[in-house]
């Protein structure tokens, strides 16, 4: 998942946007209003009818709802409506006042009219009348779907509604702010950091994110021109938004090469261009595909708790991993509550829930915060990788760090502030090695050993090579607990390469100790530690080859 990931998901956020300029430059409904103080108060006390296609001479399904002007009007007022994928006609007595009609032969595709604010002015003539409001849904789930309904001033019923959504607001811009900072932080820092993309699509997951919370405000239809374009922003958010929490999911456990990421991810692209597709060929819209979206953000929620267990059984609890847990079990909370919200109360407005808002907001911070340290911790390294490279303190047979190095790291560990664990290795039977298949040979089984240490436990520390055949892996704290799992992965390796054909057998013996204020002075007595249990399993592994 690297440069082509981000070429696919580039071509996919840049195939939305086109789409949705499209829509925005072609949509069109036809809205009637002929008509060109006080507070205000929501209407509750309207009575309805829902007709089927056929009944009362309507084409199709409908929901009619009366409501009772107000026996005094004073000055200018006005009646709002708040539609969800609804068209809608007013009348006040006779008179047709307002209407909102999708139009099929002047929208390329689609079958809604979007979510609407209207606002339609009602008279002193109007004092005591009945205001009828024709309903009639994009989609059947809407029929009967409420929508909502205020009289009074203007600008009343606006702030009303801003002031309603200001939590919700700001948590929404916190996100999308945190998103920007992250994803500028890994531009500025590319050079040093693109192997750790993470940066980077964390801070494309909180844009997306914030995107979408912003788009579910009911304030958000005020502001936009285009209210179509508004609720189909909403549904392509959502359904961008798995790809880059699993590729951010991914980084943040040992095991990266698991193939359920891949699965995932390429479900995933799958699932937007089906929903492209049918959206395009006017089959379905994205509304009505949107349980896709649901589908991959729950299998990313699967996927992620799958290996958040795999990793507790293989590794064991840390800190990093309780961090990750606390996060994820809110994330996947506030997900679900979400999504059982949407489908089993399909009349709630688009109200947002604040407790998803803020636990997203709340956890995003937290893996900003770590991706940010492990991006500055990275660069740090890369600093002295390049004091290093001029210092020639590298290894010319295996590449990697030489005595030299080591000792220039160990004595830049301060061990009054954190821990370090030390791991040293040596290759058993080299000097038999070279004494039976000549020096060339002895050369290639220190190569091949040197990149199997270093494919293991570079990912988690610093690799050595401190002498002839005696090799050694510097660990800092947060990577503890990674060593007994990367000394397993080792042992696969040198079986896997003892399986092939060749003329000599691979063996590495090893030994880890970590620093221990009541046991060690200094880093020397660790590796002192370290040597001792190294020598115990070389004597043992001779030993089991000699019974052999």
């Amino acid at each position: 998942m690297g440069k082509k990931t981000f070429y696919i998901y580039s071509a996919i956020i840049l195939l939305f946007l086109a789409l949705l300029f499209y829509i925005g430059i072609t949509f069109s409904v036809e809205i009637y209003m002929p008509r060109s103080e006080q507070g205000f108060e929501k209407v509750s006390n309207w009575t309805r009818e829902i007709f089927a296609a056929g009944e009362e001479g309507a084409d199709r399904a409908a929901a009619v709802y009366h409501i009772r002007l107000p026996e005094k009007i004073v000055g200018k007022e006005d009646l709002v409506i708040y539609t969800i994928h609804q068209n809608i006609s007013v009348r006040i007595g006779e008179e047709e006042v307002y209407s909102i009609q999708w139009q099929k032969g002047r929208n390329a595709f689609g079958k809604t009219p979007g979510i609407h604010w209207s606002f339609i002015d009602i008279l002193q003539k109007d004092s005591g009348k009945e205001a009828t409001v024709y309903v009639t849904p994009a989609y059947p789930d809407k029929l009967t779907a409420e929508p909502e309904f205020y009289i009074g001033n203007r600008e009343a019923i606006v702030a009303d509604i801003v002031k309603k959504d200001l939590y919700a607001f700001f948590i929404s811009i916190g996100i999308l702010l945190m998103g920007i900072i992250l994803a500028a932080f890994w531009f500025v820092t590319y050079r040093n950091s693109r192997k750790n993309g993470n940066l980077l699509y964390l801070g494309v997951f909180s844009v997306i994110l914030a995107i979408w919370l912003l788009n579910e405000l009911k304030s958000t239809v005020l502001l936009l021109a285009s209210p179509l374009v508004c609720s189909y922003i909403s549904f392509i958010s959502l359904m961008l938004l798995p790809i880059p929490f699993t590729i951010c999911a991914r980084e943040l456990f040992y095991d990266k090469s698991s193939k359920s990421w891949q699965i995932l991810y390429a479900l995933s692209v799958a699932a937007i261009g089906a929903a492209v597709v049918l959206q395009v060929l006017d089959i379905r819209d994205f509304r009505e595909t949107v349980v896709l979206a649901h589908i991959m953000i729950l299998s990313v929620f699967l996927v992620t708790i799958y290996h958040i267990v795999r990793e507790i059984i293989t590794i064991g609890f840390n800190r990093r991993l309780k961090l990750n847990i606390a996060g994820i079990t809110c994330c996947a909370a506030a997900g679900l509550l979400d999504i059982v919200v949407y489908y089993m109360f399909k009349d709630r407005g688009q109200n947002i829930t604040l407790f998803c808002a803020t636990t997203f907001l709340v956890y995003v911070s937290i893996l900003g915060v770590m991706a940010v340290r492990e991006t500055y911790s990275m660069l740090e390294k890369g600093k002295m990788a390049n004091q290093y490279e001029k210092m020639a303190y590298h290894d010319q047979l295996t590449s990697l760090y030489n005595r030299a190095a080591y000792e220039e790291l160990i004595n830049g560990v301060d061990i009054n502030t954190g821990r370090c664990a030390i791991i040293m290795f040596d290759l058993n039977d080299l000097k038999k090695c070279n004494d039976i298949y000549g020096h060339a040979a002895g050369d290639d089984y220190i190569m091949l050993c040197a990149k199997m240490i270093s494919e293991v436990f570079g990912n988690i520390g610093t690799c050595c090579r401190i002498g002839g055949d005696e090799f050694c892996a510097i660990v800092p704290e947060e990577k503890i607990p990674y060593c007994e799992k990367a000394l397993s992965d080792l042992n696969k390796r040198v079986d896997e390469v003892n399986e092939q054909e060749r003329e000599y057998e691979v063996h590495i013996a090893y030994g880890y100790a970590v620093f221990d204020k009541e046991l060690d002075k200094e880093l020397s007595d660790t590796r002192s530690r370290a040597d001792a249990n190294m020598y115990r399993m070389k004597f043992a592994m001779k030993g089991t080859r000699g019974r052999a």
